[in-house]
């Protein structure tokens, strides 16, 4: 069990940047309870396949999809950008 969720934690921090420390801010923060962070692995052991399956069926269904088509070109001219703030965004 305890290497179990050890390995969890180093795939988080490895592949998405989110590791144990993020976990327990995460769940202080929005949950009020950064303890919750020991029962991940039983919240994980009751996804079934079925859950699965049925969660999947309901949100991957194709209207529910937004297909967007880019196509490389000319950017607009400098005239045509506006600046979105002091963070230095174009839109």
């Amino acid at each position: 069990m305890v290497k179990l969720r050890s390995d969890l934690y180093d795939t988080m921090g490895e592949f998405s940047g989110f590791g144990l420390m993020d976990l327990l801010t995460s769940f202080a923060l929005f949950d009020d309870d950064p303890g919750r962070v020991n029962s991940l692995v039983s919240e994980f052991r009751k996804v079934t396949p079925e859950i699965l399956q049925k969660t999947a069926q309901e949100y991957l269904r194709p209207t529910n999809r937004t297909v967007v088509l880019l196509e490389p070109g000319k950017p607009p001219p400098p005239e045509r950008r506006r600046r979105a703030g002091k963070t230095g965004e174009c839109t």
